[in-house]
């Protein structure tokens, strides 16, 4: 029996090091010579300050902006997840309709009142940095107001969003995605230069 302990702990002590030692420590040195970018979580810098991570969804909510994902934690990563309600709860066909006519009031162009569905359902995540090519169009006539923007600018900022479009699987059809955070500090650059 005490052998039979004593193994067990050694094999226990052996495998808390190799596996908690230094299968992570080569897996975190290779993402690091591999991938160090996305290793370090795929910062964003602005004007040498850091503006946020491509990986996580920020809160945009004046009107000059894209507005990201509808979210129940606020933006805050740290009790990432979704709301858990159901289609047929009452709670989420209010916080739906809701934000649907927070649309409306904001100025976004819906046409056809089809509203794209991730600006109204919050993610499964909370933090989604992507929304819709489709959801992000339907943002620029109020982005361009905001801004003070002639046609040809907005123009711009349509072809801005078309620039800034990303798809996993084009080949597929799949829906095409925009990182909200990345658009938004191109579209500030964007601005600095009409200033110019």
């Amino acid at each position: 029996m005490k052998r039979t302990i004593l193994q067990s702990c050694k094999f226990l002590l052996l495998f808390t090091l190799v596996l908690g030692g230094v299968y992570t420590g080569l897996v975190y040195a290779a993402a690091n010579v591999f991938f160090p970018r996305k290793a370090q979580g795929s910062l964003v810098t602005s004007n040498q300050m850091l503006a946020g991570s491509e990986l996580i969804g920020q809160g945009f909510s004046l009107p000059q902006y894209f507005h990201g994902r509808p979210s129940v934690i606020t933006n805050n990563p740290m009790p990432s997840g979704g709301s858990n309600l159901g289609l047929t709860s009452l709670a989420l066909h209010d916080s739906v309709q809701a934000r649907e006519k927070s649309l409306v009031k904001n100025g976004d162009q819906v046409p056809g009142g089809a509203v794209p569905g991730d600006l109204v359902f919050s993610s499964g995540s909370g933090v989604d940095p992507h929304i819709t090519t489709a959801s992000a169009m339907l943002q620029v006539e109020r982005v361009a107001y905001a801004r003070h923007c002639s046609v040809e600018q907005k123009s711009a900022i349509q072809r801005l969003v078309e620039k800034n479009t990303e798809s996993n699987f084009p080949w597929l059809g799949t829906n095409t995605y925009v990182n909200v955070l990345v658009l938004n500090m191109n579209l500030d650059k964007l601005q600095e230069t009409w200033k110019k």
